[in-house]
């Protein structure tokens, strides 16, 4: 059965192929990716464990900036869905109307103060740059050979 015309939630409507799809995902964009353009740029990112002493971030910033970045995605996430289904938007009583190119600028502001708050290496922005043209890009053959499916409006 198709599990978009079934009556199960929302959250069971996907794939069983899409989080392993991700896991590979996410290996090759946190770990491979990042290594790759420091090869290519011939940069080091500064929270490598064989860094000198004086270079090392500490444990405690190491756990606060992951719980800092898990916050700030989850909250990109859910700022890309209320941009995605809303028109507009009211500030300060004032209806503020969102069209495509507004929602970009919204989108790559929350991007670029996520990258100023947790990295600032030109490694993260060249992967977070690719990333973010590739992985919608990525998505197409899956969606147009009917592999996953988005919920209808």
């Amino acid at each position: 059965p198709n599990p978009l015309t079934s009556s199960a939630p929302p959250l069971l409507c996907s794939s069983w192929a899409v989080p392993p799809l991700l896991g590979i995902a996410y290996i090759i964009l946190g770990y491979i990716l990042p290594r790759v353009i420091e090869l290519l740029t011939n940069t080091q990112g500064d929270s490598r464990v064989d860094a000198p002493a004086d270079q090392r971030i500490d444990t405690g910033e190491l756990k606060n900036r992951a719980i800092l970045a898990v916050t700030s995605t989850a909250f990109i996430i859910k700022l890309s869905d209320i941009l995605q289904t809303h028109d507009a938007i009211a500030l300060g009583g004032h209806p503020f109307i969102l069209d495509a190119t507004t929602k970009l600028g919204i989108m790559a502001a929350a991007d670029a103060i996520q990258w100023v708050a947790l990295d600032r290496t030109p490694v993260a922005l060249v992967a977070a740059t690719i990333t973010a043209f590739g992985g919608p890009l990525s998505e197409l053959p899956f969606v147009a050979n009917g592999f996953w499916h988005y919920l209808p409006e």
